[in-house]
């Protein structure tokens, strides 16, 4: 199996049993999605520089940029032997052959266009906002409306020559023929969905965020959800080679596996002591803070289970942690004021100085740097993986906390003066503000392509979608 790990700009790869590879490097930056070509390598977008990347099984990696490829998103393969993606910055669907020929294809029907997959009818299907777009080999356009609110989200060929998808705001699974005939299917078993994906007993299962369960339905449109008291905030889910499928759980800090016979495995660890930010590592474990050991820890969970956790100097009342373009992790220090740095072989690193004042979070942003809020001198921060820190101030910047890689390739930001701020790589500043959001705290970019937010005084959850630049 291969997969992308966007974090530390790699591609992953790991055998039936269980060993992992992992390539990093030029051609590798900002990778999405993944799908096998029709010559026997392995094909992905890299929405950070904005090119199709290509790896063989021996890990050598060429990419192609230029016209026609614009925040790609989502590629599978076509029946005409090409691959086929989504750009969702110049609402296009892309086309690249194995030779590095692009071909684009704009026009009505193609607005923000996320997921893509092969369809049984020999076109290419697509989500977009409120509607499922089709495009033959051809590059013709058909769209099909479904669903409400503009939270169409993923989309996957189900076992009965049919097409499934999310709608996230809405509730519902929805089916859509090839003759574009949509039904959705609701009920107490979808409840916000989000990620959905084809399982390998012939089923689609999906995350339900609200109801805290995985949810399962058939090609019939029988909707089952599982239940269980290790199941908290699911986020992600996948297929995996030993045949169950594996998601994500912020809730409960940790990682599930779970049969088609819905029997449950949770992975957590003997050093887990409240843990607060999580993050994949580029050696394949999660590396997580612990906040509530003296001091602070670093922890660190083999997909085995095995734990390590690492403290001493540089690791001083940690707030955020996330996988730096380096391979390394990166995370904020309150306790001394500092931007720590640590291997997946343990080593730390500890950066001081002007521009650090009450770190707080910290995300990779679109440009291989990081980038981090300021607390304590209401300012937005940027550290190179060389250790240079640049510092941004705006008079309308108040205590900033969480900050986040926004879609539109500029960074997202809370600020405690009643409002979301924006920056871009190049440090300019602007705001969003609204009688809706009144203390914004933390905020993270959905998988429906948009920025969503908590407000601690208004007791609420938050939702807004950035236009796409």
């Amino acid at each position: 199996m291969w997969f992308t790990n966007e974090g530390n700009n790699s591609i992953g790869r790991i055998t039936t049993a269980g060993k992992v590879s992992d390539f990093t490097g030029a051609g590798i930056d900002g990778p999405n999605q993944i799908t096998a070509g029709p010559d026997g390598a392995l094909w992905f977008t890299n929405d950070t520089d904005n090119s199709i990347g290509r790896i063989t099984a021996g890990g050598k990696v060429s990419d192609v940029t230029g016209a026609g490829i614009d925040q790609p998103y989502g590629i599978t393969t076509g029946s005409d032997g090409a691959l086929w993606f989504t750009n969702v910055d110049d609402n296009s669907i892309g086309r690249i052959t194995t030779s590095g020929v692009v071909s684009n294809y704009t026009g009505t029907g193609i607005d923000q266009p996320l997921s893509i997959t092969a369809g049984p009818d020999g076109a290419l299907w697509f989500t977009d906002g409120e509607a499922i777009g089709r495009i033959t080999t051809a590059g013709v356009v058909s769209s099909y409306a479904a669903g409400q609110d503009g939270a169409i989200f993923g989309i996957a060929a189900g076992a009965d020559g049919d097409l499934w998808f999310t709608n996230v705001n809405a509730d519902t699974i929805g089916r859509i023929t090839t003759a574009g005939v949509v039904t959705e299917v609701a009920g107490p078993a979808v409840d916000e969905p989000l990620a959905i994906t084809a399982g390998p007993d012939g089923a689609l299962w999906f995350t339900n965020l609200r109801n805290h369960s995985i949810g399962r339905i058939t090609t019939a449109g029988v909707v089952t959800d599982v239940t269980a008291t290790t199941i908290g905030y699911p986020g992600a889910i996948t297929a995996g080679a030993d045949g169950a499928l594996w998601f994500t759980d912020s809730f409960n800090d940790s990682v599930d596996r779970i049969t088609p016979a819905g029997s449950i495995t949770d992975f957590t660890g003997p050093a887990v002591e409240t843990p607060g930010a999580i993050t994949a590592g580029s050696d394949g474990a999660l590396w997580f803070t612990n906040v509530r050991v003296t001091g602070g820890s670093i922890g660190r969970i083999t997909t085995a289970g095995k734990v390590s956790t690492y403290t001493g100097t540089g690791i001083d009342e940690l707030s955020a942690i996330t996988a730096g373009p380096d391979g390394a992790l990166w995370f904020t220090n309150l306790g001394n004021n500092s931007i720590g740095r640590i291997t997946t072989a343990g080593v730390v690193s500890n950066y001081t100085g002007t521009g650090i004042d009450d770190p707080t979070a910290i995300t990779a942003g679109p440009d291989g740097a990081l980038w981090f809020t300021n607390a304590g001198n209401h300012s937005i921060g940027r550290i190179t993986t060389a250790g240079v820190v640049s510092n941004f101030a705006n008079s309308k910047i108040g205590k900033p906390s969480a900050i986040t890689a926004g879609p539109d390739g500029a960074l997202w930001f809370t600020n405690a003066q009643r409002s979301i701020g924006r920056i871009t790589t190049a440090g300019k500043i602007t705001f969003v503000s609204s009688a809706d959001i009144a203390d914004p705290s933390g905020i993270a970019t959905g998988a429906d392509g948009a920025l969503w937010f908590t407000d601690t005084d208004a007791n609420s959850i938050g939702r807004f979608v950035p236009r796409l630049h």
